[in-house]
């Protein structure tokens, strides 16, 4: 028990350095066009279970599985792009709008939303404009758990 509570004490402190260095990925937005930011590998230690068997090689940085977990749990307080880790495929960036993640927006008729199957599994548009975040990336996002879904539609006549 005390060797579990000592090892996440000292996680806590690797975040903690890792962010304050600024060596993990920022939780700012990036200014568009960006690259989806690298997860980095920098302060990587080993530690051990108490019977010493097995041993854990991975580095230590925040990185949120979606946007509520970057607002509830990592304290953002803003709307914008995130980078989120959903699982263990490649992190990719994601519109947050107070702890929701917005997987289409269309507002203005600037983006064409009559595309093929291709698209709709990839995703298209601008993050920051119109976009369909993508079938793909919306699966890695909802795969576990129990999820809500909120739908906002304004008319413009």
């Amino acid at each position: 028990m005390l060797a579990g509570k000592l090892m996440y004490s000292l996680m806590i402190i690797i975040v903690i350095i890792n962010t304050v260095n600024g060596n993990c990925p920022d939780d700012e937005p990036p200014p568009p066009p960006s690259p989806i930011p690298e997860v980095p590998y920098v302060i990587s230690g080993k530690f051990y279970s108490p019977s010493n068997t097995s041993v854990n090689d991975a580095p230590v940085c925040a990185m949120a599985r979606d946007c509520k977990e970057w607002y509830y749990d990592l304290g953002a307080t803003y709307d914008g792009i995130y980078t989120v880790k959903p699982d263990d495929g490649e992190p990719f960036q994601v519109y947050c709008e107070s702890g929701w993640t917005v997987f289409q927006r269309r507002q203005d008729g600037s983006v064409d939303f009559y595309r093929g199957w291709i698209d709709y599994e990839n995703g298209f548009g601008d993050l920051n404009g119109e976009f369909w975040l993508g079938l793909s990336k919306i699966h890695r996002l909802t795969k576990e758990g129990t999820h809500r879904l909120d739908i906002y539609l304004t008319y413009n006549s």
